[in-house]
């Protein structure tokens, strides 16, 4: 890897990867290899290694602001320190904090044990991670309601299954307009057809270890999902199902959960983004454990 921070590119997957199964526990959906490069159009990401630790600052776009995700190795008090403070002597204004955002409720240890440093968190709620088990989220697919949209969906639209490419951008890009542009105009979106997050993410398709299926009835292309494998838990990243057929989401979460079947004992929905709608349909999926994702603000006392 380079010395100085440079753009993070596919060529960065397997230190990425390397540092990352050396993190312990779940970690947030968002640091994802796939999410990254998906969202680099709005949150520009760069990289490099720092004291044995693999570091990613953001250039976030959106709301104009320059953070750095939690880094990625093998931690201890004594290392993390020493990354805290190499990261501070390094920069040309050593006075302003340090922000790190995404940090797991498991990592806020490593902060409040930091000596000379003033340390503030904030959690907000609607970042959390839905976390579903394996077996929770098919006992939820099993539910008498659940189960007959399914087969009412099989029996009424014969559904055909492929796999994602890289050559799926079009698709993609209609299936989002059928599914989401076609109940609202432009002026009142908030990115979240995420058009834009879609075409990066096939852009590197078969690089970044994605993978997804495309649905299609009577030769129409109707709903897709993609998600990748993150220290062990299924990362379900991007879904999109045309609201007209009936049983299409849960056909969906099926296929899916028998692709994965055997490798994870865990599925992470990420967050719902404080949206009351989404909120209500994660909760509804199954039961399932919140995974806090935390702002840390790092501050040099003296």
């Amino acid at each position: 890897m380079q010395n100085k921070y440079h753009r993070l590119t596919v060529a960065d997957k397997i230190e990425f990867e390397k540092r990352a199964k050396e993190t312990t526990g779940i970690l947030p959906s968002t640091l994802s290899f796939g999410s990254i490069l998906g969202w680099r159009k709005e949150c520009q990401p760069f990289c490099r290694m720092e004291e044995d630790y693999f570091c990613i600052w953001i250039y976030d776009n959106i709301k104009n602001k320059k953070y750095m995700y939690m880094p990625l190795g093998l931690y201890s008090q004594e290392n993390f320190e020493r990354l805290i403070n190499t990261l501070y002597d390094k920069r040309k204004n050593t006075a302003r904090p340090l922000y790190f955002c995404d940090v797991a409720e498991q990592q806020l240890k490593y902060f409040e044990q930091l000596k000379n440093y003033r340390i503030r968190t904030i959690c907000n709620r609607g970042y959390a991670d839905y976390i579903y088990t394996i077996e929770d989220f098919e006992r939820g697919l099993n539910k008498a309601d659940s189960r007959y949209n399914e087969r009412y969906f099989i029996r009424r639209y014969h559904p055909q299954l492929r796999a994602m490419t890289g050559e799926d951008k079009e698709t993609c890009n209609e299936i989002i307009e059928k599914a989401y542009c076609s109940y609202h105009t432009c002026e009142d979106c908030n990115n979240g057809c995420m058009k834009d997050t879609i075409d990066c993410l096939l852009e590197d398709w078969e690089n970044t270890g994605m993978e997804g299926i495309i649905v299609s009835s009577e030769g129409e292309d109707i709903g897709y999902a993609a998600g990748t494998m993150l220290n062990g838990v299924f990362v379900f990243l991007f879904k999109k199902n045309c609201r007209k057929f009936r049983g299409l989401s849960e056909f969906i979460h099926r296929t899916v959960l028998e692709q994965i079947r055997g490798r994870t004992q865990f599925i992470n929905y990420t967050e719902d983004m404080n949206l009351d709608g989404l909120r209500k349909y994660k909760k509804g999926l199954a039961p399932y454990i919140l995974k806090p994702k935390y702002k840390v603000e790092v501050e040099r006392l003296g």
